[in-house]
């Protein structure tokens, strides 16, 4: 028996590896055609579709390979191929998560394909193009591409599964703006046209999206008999991923008709399949719907320990949205319940994940000028108090004067005794109020003082927090790429699975030879090669999405390390090349950044410290550049020191500016665009560290800036 299993195995393997050879074979051949045809129009139709084949598996590859294609297109006049090329060019950048350079590729694609007679070709950029839109959040713009997309295939009369795919693109579009009457419709004609097609794995995924937008509008009892019959397929089809999903969709239809037995039922079943998978994301969601399944039947108890699991898995991950609904819900459960001190704390946290980060250096900067506004008016009264001092006193003076001199006139010396008496009275109570206005005005300088150094703080926070965006875009890039392939890893293996499954009963069939025939022909309807191929393709994949999160997470943790307070040993290069990495999500495509980093010795230093003067130099360099332009970053080591420069060719600064710099509060920029604290507390850092920080900028030309540190400081 186990030899058998062995045999069939080995068939299994051999399946997979002749069909992976197969399309391995096509496209080597269609290499060799590329290398050996004397027809230049050949070799670049050729290229396109190796380019096709290779989008998925080695975009990067792709992309390259794209680029001298459509050189060689251009040198020969070939529209369409050229088209062609700029088309596959931009899925490729989609695929790796480059969407603007996508967008700009598509563009220009569909820019040549109208200047053609290749309608199809057209409603490919079309579609392209649209998809990248939906992305990065243009669904106006996505809509149009795929609506035009969609006419000109059904004009042409294509094939039903493109014209299928059309649909469906259209209709993901209005679900993103939530717009379900529409995607209603357009999922509809999708599914109409997968029954004629007869293809049931993509039959039962329209069906699931269709009944899940009937669950939006609240037509729950056509949702639910969507639903079930989408699971209905999948269940046929053993494909757990889809499963999975429409149980999920059913718990939501059962929880809204108040069946609570049956939503428990649906979203357990669920919650076992997404729990062995490892989707912790979707897990937390389930067992949050699940405690509010508990707290519907008032078994509260097990309603917070559904809440706390899913709180703790959302936690972990990192997703906003499970915590603030499950946060919502324990919180209100609490209040019903009595529970207060918990409940306040419960609102505590939902309050910390639904406020964004609040920016306060305007109001403390405005709060800052009150304070030095009420100040000058002190020292104007003080002055006023000082020179009304003065001529008391002289009037004074001479009031003694005038009593030596009319000594015999008692009246008058009696009168102008009295004067002198009321003077000293009047020059006393402003002697108090002086001392008081005094007192007062060390007092606002004090508060003065306060304010300025929670000024500092918010602008070493702000630094880092301008580049924000940039990091979650860079972070969320191959996040979505490892979501993408973890998804279509999932479905090739629910589709090897069941396979194997039917493998493993070998070992307790009769009829052998039998079962030996069923596997073969499972394998023979399963693309095969097509697998075998693309879960190898998905893991790379993974790797460098992994990979790439995982450089962005140090550099981000490097920035954020609080150095103990004695000095500490640091490379400065690397503290660059964090910084560059935190930044890179705000160049905008026409920087470009050039590095020239020497061999050099780690010195002594507060490395986040330094970090953050690197980032309000190049912060500074990146605003200065307009257009487009270009940040020169050079280190060295001379004598007992470290040099960094920092140099952009943006538009530079006059003499003026360059003299004002380092002062607090002065800022070149609008409004609401800086506080004009970055380059004082660079000045101060680099001071502490006992280096020096200098500055040349030619107006129109550029600026540079030159950091000298010791490579050793005695504390």
């Amino acid at each position: 028996m186990k030899v058998r299993i062995l045999l069939v195995l080995v068939i299994f393997m051999h399946v997979l590896h002749a069909e992976a050879q197969s399309t391995k074979q096509k496209r080597d051949s269609l290499f060799q055609l590329a290398q050996t045809t004397q027809n230049d129009s050949l070799k670049v139709d050729a290229i396109n579709q190796v380019v096709g084949f290779m989008t998925r598996t080695d975009a990067d590859s792709a992309v390259s390979l794209a680029k001298e294609n459509i050189l060689l297109a251009k040198k020969i006049g070939f529209l369409r191929g050229e088209a062609s090329a700029y088309n596959r060019m931009g899925i490729s950048q989609r695929n790796l998560g480059n969407y603007e350079e996508a967008e700009k590729s598509n563009q220009e694609a569909l820019r040549l394909f109208l200047q053609t007679t290749d309608s199809l070709g057209m409603a490919n950029a079309y579609e392209s193009l649209g998809n990248v839109y939906r992305h990065i959040g243009k669904y106006v713009e996505s809509l149009d591409c795929q609506i035009k997309c969609m006419g000109i295939r059904e004009r042409n009369k294509a094939p039903a599964k493109e014209i299928a795919k059309a649909y469906t693109h259209i209709a993901n579009v209005h679900m993103s703006m939530e717009q379900f009457d529409d995607a209603l419709k357009y999922y509809k004609k999708s599914l109409d046209l997968w029954k004629k097609e007869n293809n049931q794995e993509q039959l039962a995924i329209s069906t699931l999206n269709y009944g899940a937008v009937l669950f939006s509008i609240k037509r729950l009892e056509e949702s639910q008999m969507h639903l079930e019959r989408s699971l209905q397929i999948f269940d046929s089809l053993e494909l757990r991923y889809g499963i999975g999903a429409a149980y999920a969709n059913l718990g939501d239809v059962f929880m809204e008709k108040k069946q609570l037995k049956e939503a428990r039922t649906a979203l357990n079943e669920a919650l076992d399949i997404y729990q062995s998978a490892g989707d912790k994301g979707r897990t937390a969601m389930f067992l949050s719907n699940l405690g509010e399944i508990e707290v519907m039947d008032n078994n509260y108890p097990l309603a917070i320990n559904y809440y706390e699991q899913a709180l703790d898995l959302a936690n972990q991950i990192g997703r906003p949205t499970t915590l603030k609904d499950t946060y919502e819900r324990l919180s209100f459960l609490y209040e019903k319940t009595g529970q207060f001190e918990e409940a306040y704390f419960s609102n505590k946290s939902l309050m910390e994940v639904k406020d964004s980060m609040l920016n306060t250096s305007t109001l403390e900067k405005i709060q800052e000028l009150q304070t030095q506004y009420e100040t000058e008016k002190k020292d104007q009264e003080i002055e006023f108090l000082k020179k009304n001092e003065e001529r008391r006193v002289k009037e004074r003076n001479f009031l003694i004067l005038g009593l030596g001199i009319l000594f015999v006139l008692s009246l008058v010396t009696l009168r102008a005794f009295r004067t002198a008496s009321n003077a000293n009275r009047k020059l006393s109570a402003e002697q108090e109020q002086t001392k008081a206005l005094l007192q007062e005005k060390e007092e606002l300088l004090e508060k003065l003082q306060f304010t300025h150094e929670k000024l500092i703080q918010s602008e070493k926070m702000a630094s880092l927090g301008q580049f924000v965006a940039g990091v979650a875009h860079e972070i969320n890039n191959p996040i979505s790429f490892i979501n993408t392939n973890i998804y279509a890893l999932k479905m090739d293996f629910e589709e090897v699975h069941g396979l194997l499954e039917k493998v493993g009963e070998l070992k307790n069939t009769d009829d052998m030879d039998r079962s030996i025939q069923e596997v073969i022909k499972m394998s023979e309807r399963m693309d095969t090669s097509y697998l075998n191929t693309e879960i190898q393709q998905m893991v790379d994949g993974i790797e460098r999405g992994i990979s790439r999160t995982k450089n962005i997470i140090n550099s981000l943790l490097t920035f954020s390390h609080h150095s103990k307070e004695g000095f500490e040993k640091a490379d400065l290069n690397q503290g660059l090349e964090h910084t560059l990495t935190i930044i890179k999500g705000n160049l905008d495509g026409k920087t470009i950044i050039h590095k020239d980093l020497g061999e050099i010795p780690k010195i002594d230093c507060h490395i986040s410290r330094i970090q953050q003067v690197f980032l309000n130099v190049l912060n500074n360099s990146l605003q200065a550049i307009e257009e487009s332009g270009n940040i020169y970053i050079k280190s060295w080591q001379e004598n007992d020191q470290v040099k960094i420069s920092i140099r952009d060719d943006g538009k530079g600064m006059d003499q003026t500016t360059q003299q004002r710099i380092f002062e607090p509060f002065f800022t070149t920029k609008k409004l609401g665009q800086g506080t004009g604290l970055g380059m004082a507390i660079s000045y101060g850092i680099i001071e502490q560290h006992n280096g020096e920080l200098e500055l040349d900028s030619t107006l129109g030309e550029g600026t540079e800036v030159l950091i000298s540190l010791p490579i050793e400081i005695n504390e």
